[in-house]
């Protein structure tokens, strides 16, 4: 390095903090006989030293590399914002509080995984760990020391099977073909609508449809066939409904629907709105459509209690070939 442009204050400070990073080599060169060094763990990207004093930052050239810099691109001192200005928006908080309750003595180690930006925009997850390793007469910190690790992979890795994870639940929740809530998942979120309905005493209402035309002459009775009509009803019926309300399949050719927080009016209303765009489907792809609906309001009964009153809306509206039949209960 040339320092033929430093004045007399400029070369005692750098001298200074030559001083203390070979104090700190020196000391890491002995512990590393103690305990082995770093550069056997896996990923291990080396070593960085921060002067608190001056807010310069030496650190091993693997680092620079891994973040994709050659050394002559960097200015001569790298201060620590070189770093932090890179760290990812949603890691940036933590990792400078884990930072802070270090300096304040509230932690005894700086240890965080976090996703830093490379010179061509690419993420790389690091594991980072440093301390305290020398303070001024005032027992204010002077200087952090600490070990860099890329984990990119490990973490790749850890979303992966999250994600996996997270589709592995999603598929026990759904029905296979339609994509929409399964029988199991469906009671359980009625199950809690139920109780939320009681609690706030907001007003609740299912309806079960039944897809009648099915069974009709006329209608396709392969599985193929059976099989488009299913999905397109789901569709209609998750375009349709409002995203507070759920809805699923109930059995193979019933669906059924939860609506909270919603005046019988209002149910009946968006019913017959789905009936009629069941019919224009049908129409559509060459499909007689018929729907019947049986709706439930509920008055605080048993979940049993509460189906079987949309059961025998249903089945009134089976026998009558109305296209809705919807259960009254006073209060």
């Amino acid at each position: 390095m040339d320092y033929s442009n430093y004045d007399r204050n400029q070369l005692l400070e750098r001298i200074a903090e030559l001083e203390t990073l070979n104090k700190e080599l020196l000391e890491e060169k002995e512990q590393e006989w103690e305990t082995g060094p770093d550069a056997a763990v896996p990923g291990n990207m080396g070593h960085w030293y921060w002067n608190l004093k001056t807010n310069r930052v030496e650190c091993s050239p693997f680092i620079i590399e891994a973040l994709g810099y050659s050394r002559e691109e960097l200015p001569e001192s790298i201060n620590y914002q070189f770093f932090s200005d890179r760290f990812h928006s949603e890691d940036y908080y933590n990792n400078k509080e884990a930072m802070r309750l270090m300096l304040q003595g509230k932690s005894g180690l700086y240890e965080v995984e976090y996703r830093i930006q490379t010179k061509d925009g690419e993420w790389k997850w690091v594991y980072d760990r440093a301390r305290i390793t020398n303070r001024d007469s005032n027992g204010n910190p002077e200087m952090v020391a600490g070990s860099v690790f890329d984990i990119t992979e490990r973490k790749e890795m850890e979303i992966e099977i999250e994600k996996q994870n997270e589709l592995q639940k999603l598929r026990a929740l759904t029905d296979p073909l339609t994509g929409i809530l399964n029988r199991a998942a469906l009671m359980d979120e009625l199950e809690n609508r139920m109780n939320q309905s009681l609690i706030y005493k907001t007003p609740l209402s299912i309806c079960k449809f039944e897809i009648t035309s099915l069974t009709e002459e006329g209608h396709p009775k392969d599985h193929e066939s059976v099989d488009v009509v299913l999905k397109g009803i789901a569709g209609i019926l998750t375009k349709t409904l409002r995203g507070q309300d759920a809805v699923g399949r109930y059995d193979k050719e019933e669906f059924m629907a939860i609506f909270s927080n919603t005046e019988m009016v209002n149910v009946e209303r968006v019913v017959e709105r789905i009936r009629s765009q069941a019919g224009q489907w049908g129409l559509e792809h060459g499909i007689s459509i018929r729907i019947s609906g049986g709706i439930a309001e509920y008055h605080g009964e048993s979940m049993e209690e509460f189906m079987c009153e949309a059961d025998r809306s249903l089945e009134e509206a089976r026998k009558t070939r109305k296209r809705l039949a919807a259960t009254h209960k006073k209060k």
